[in-house]
């Protein structure tokens, strides 16, 4: 298979929770058309992008991903609220086939626990046996799970290791890197794939003033605005060079709103010698999605 001519498309993988379903701040489309989503797949064939992160929860999305009929994707799928109460291996089993046969494909290249807090209970070793089960059976190529955060890690890691995992990191959110967890897994060859990169989008907003419940953030948002500016920065190409500064990470999830947004993604240049580390935020109420309903 011959490489991209274009560095960054080695690295992207290409989120797809808008197909189907409303995602991201910024988007004020409830989801991308049938017709948008196959412009993009047109793009990413030729650039030669075949990463591909979706969920089982993600609405319809592995049915309209199968529709497209491209053999060479590889996909990454998470699942969540694992059945424990009957089955584990034949429940999970189950769910992985409907995958592979709604994506038309032979196999996944990867399978999450969307929540790897489900790992804590005292099911945790049966779930990660199934994985492992369905790996060695060849349904799976990796198994791991997506975190929401490194003290995640510190519960599950060293008891159940993963082949990958997802992490959310961003000029705001540098916990994983902070941590050591980084250097950590991939010492351990474990594949790191980098997800929020545009915290949802929150950091592509054009003027954060007018949503009010982040008014009081107001500090971090400044700091971004001014330098983004001394550096001659867009706000896309900010969020990219923080990402592609960090070389343990194997690929970067990008959500895309358009075909024009893909097209902007893939026109970034890499800018050296650049500071983000003051630009960090420790605020989880800034940094963690989940917690923005209750600003």
């Amino acid at each position: 298979m011959k490489k991209s001519k274009n560095p960054i498309s080695e690295k992207l993988a290409i989120g797809t929770a808008n197909f189907n379903t409303r995602y991201g701040i910024n988007n004020k489309k409830k989801f991308l058309s049938k017709k948008s989503i196959k412009n993009i797949f047109k793009i990413l064939q030729k650039e030669k992008i075949f990463y591909l992160d979706t969920a089982k929860s993600y609405k319809n999305t592995e049915k309209s991903i199968g529709n497209l009929k491209n053999k060479k994707i590889k996909i990454v799928t998470k699942i969540k609220k694992i059945n424990t109460k009957n089955n584990i291996y034949e429940f999970i089993k189950k769910e992985v086939s409907q995958s592979i046969s709604d994506l038309k494909i032979k196999k996944l290249y990867g399978l999450l626990i969307h929540n790897p807090r489900e790992l804590r209970n005292d099911k945790g070793y049966e779930i990660y046996k199934s994985l492992k089960k369905l790996k060695k059976e060849g349904m799976v190529k990796k198994i791991g799970y997506s975190i929401n955060s490194p003290k995640d890690l510190n519960f599950v890691y060293k008891k159940y290791k993963p082949d990958l995992i997802q992490t959310p990191i961003n000029v705001f959110d540098q916990r994983i890197v902070e941590s050591g967890w980084l250097k950590k897994m991939k010492k351990d060859n474990v594949e790191i794939h980098a997800r929020s990169i545009f915290l949802q989008g929150l950091l592509l907003k054009k003027n954060i003033k007018l949503i009010k419940k982040f008014n009081k953030f107001s500090t971090s948002f400044n700091k971004w605005n001014i330098w983004l500016k001394k550096n001659n920065l867009s706000k896309l190409n900010g969020c990219l060079n923080y990402i592609f500064s960090i070389k343990e990470i194997n690929k970067i999830i990008v959500g895309v709103d358009s075909v024009n947004h893909l097209k902007d993604i893939l026109k970034f240049k890499k800018k050296n010698y650049l500071n983000f580390s003051f630009l960090k935020s420790n605020d989880t109420n800034l940094i963690t999605p989940s917690k923005w309903q209750k600003l």
